[in-house]
């Protein structure tokens, strides 16, 4: 596999949004922003996350973390578990 950094990730999602969807563009240039964020964790993460969610007294089959749109509590958590915070 190619190996990306976030940052062209982002630039890449980023783009192909702006392809699909007419009035992003406008708002990524109203609001001066990028938008799109990108954070690579890693291996063994979500794994972990899982395992912390069961000792928090979840079950397993409830256990499937926001990909978008995290709370920052959960995204705080993930970045901790990768050991990237």
């Amino acid at each position: 596999k190619e190996a990306v950094e976030p940052h062209e990730l982002a630039h890449r999602i980023d783009e192909q949004l702006n392809a699909i969807h007419v009035s992003y563009n406008e708002i990524h240039d109203l609001l001066e922003m990028q938008p799109v964020r990108v954070t690579l964790l890693s291996p063994g993460t979500f794994y972990r996350y899982a395992q912390e969610r069961v000792k928090a007294g979840g079950s397993l089959g409830h256990l499937k973390p926001l990909h978008t749109n995290a709370s920052d509590a959960i995204i705080q958590q993930l970045l901790e578990l990768s050991g990237r915070d």
